[in-house]
This record gives structure tokens, sequence and C-alpha cells, in this order.
């Protein structure tokens, strides 16, 4: 069943990591959320969003089972 492993980490909105490449440059936590948007920079927001990579990770099916999930879900609705 799609909702066994509980609430999705990411439940608050979409948020992407960027990612500069340079060791003086701190990566970038974009959250997306219904009044715009909003860019996190220190290091401790930056890791937030990192453990809800991790978690996500974690608990995702593997892209052959969520092939099957999908398509059990879409007969079943």
């Amino acid at each position: 069943p799609p909702f066994r492993p509980g609430a999705h980490p990411a439940g608050a909105g979409a948020f992407t990591i960027l990612r500069c490449g340079e060791p003086d440059r701190p990566d970038v936590w974009s959250l997306e959320h219904l009044a715009g948007a909003l860019s996190l920079d220190k290091r401790d927001d930056v890791d937030v969003s990192r453990q809800v990579i991790g978690r996500i990770s974690v608990t995702a099916l593997p892209p052959a089972l969520t092939a099957e999930a999908l398509a059990k879900l879409i007969k079943d609705f």
C-alpha cells in the first residue's frame, strides 16, 4: 500500500537543493510554498533537507516495484 511507510517526509512541499560545487559558496535549500519560495543557505537548514532526502531514499520503492504499485493503484481506482 502506498501509505504504509507513513507521512511523506517532504509533506510540507516541494524543495530543491542547489549545490554550487565551490567550497567557499554554500549550498542553498529552496522551499516552494503557496505564497512563493524561500531560500535558505545556513548549513543547519541545508542539513535538514539532506536528512529529508535520506528518509525519502530509504522509504521509496525500487523503480520496478514503483511501476507495479502505480499500475495496481490505477487498476484499483
